[in-house]
């Protein structure tokens, strides 16, 4: 991971924690390259300008096309336009939070089991994704026969299928 801020202040506490950092702007190709970007497989655009991101994500898709773009916005327009510019997710945090204040009147219950679940303190619970390729010994058993919960003590909650 290399993170690329110009505050002054964030780069202190990078240094501190020795994590990797590009001193610049991250709307700048320059930074942008500095930081490796032409061999990256992840980039995270969240900077507090939709139209900063929007930049990020133009320059970081033309200079790695295979990239996997996940850009920060403040609004459905400009949700729409990052996905065009070649984000592959977009998030807004304002929708996440209308979702889940909605979720909370709606179904308070769940939402408070979820929320417990998230929580820190459930040192015993840990939510994971695993993916299989098509040459796993997994492919053609039955979740059964598997006997991952027998086994692991590991329960599945969810198979998601390419396409």
């Amino acid at each position: 991971m290399v993170v690329i801020d110009k505050d002054s202040d964030r780069i202190e506490q990078l240094r501190k924690n020795a994590l990797l950092y590009v001193e610049g702007e991250a709307t700048n190709e320059d930074s942008l390259i500095e930081a490796g970007i032409e061999r990256a497989m992840t980039l995270v655009s969240a900077l507090g300008s939709d139209v900063d991101n929007l930049y990020v994500t133009l320059s970081a898709r033309g200079l790695n096309s295979g990239l996997f773009i996940v850009a920060r916005s403040g609004s459905i327009g400009s949700g729409r336009k990052l996905l065009r510019a070649g984000a592959d997710k977009v998030v807004s945090p304002y929708r996440i939070g209308a979702r889940r204040m909605a979720r909370m009147i709606l179904h308070p219950t769940t939402t408070d089991f979820l929320e417990l679940l998230r929580n820190e303190r459930m040192n015993n619970f840990q939510l994971e994704e695993i993916p299989v390729g098509s040459s796993s010994g997994l492919i053609g058993i039955s979740l059964e026969n598997l006997g991952i919960r027998r086994n692991f003590k590991l329960n599945i909650v969810a198979i998601k299928k390419k396409g």
